[in-house]
């Protein structure tokens, strides 16, 4: 759902490109499984929550 495909290749919808490329070798596993224990998706919902 917030792995998407961009002009520049796939990455983290709620990163811009150079904090992915920075972050994709630990974030990858979590974008593969769903998002299941992804801490920056966790605080994107808990912000949209309180909304």
């Amino acid at each position: 759902m917030f792995y998407v495909r961009t002009s520049k290749g796939q990455r983290c919808a709620l990163l811009n490109s150079e904090n992915w490329k920075l972050r994709r070798d630990r974030l990858i596993g979590y974008c593969n499984n769903g998002g299941r224990g992804c801490t920056i998706l966790a605080n994107y919902l808990k912000k949209v929550a309180k909304k």
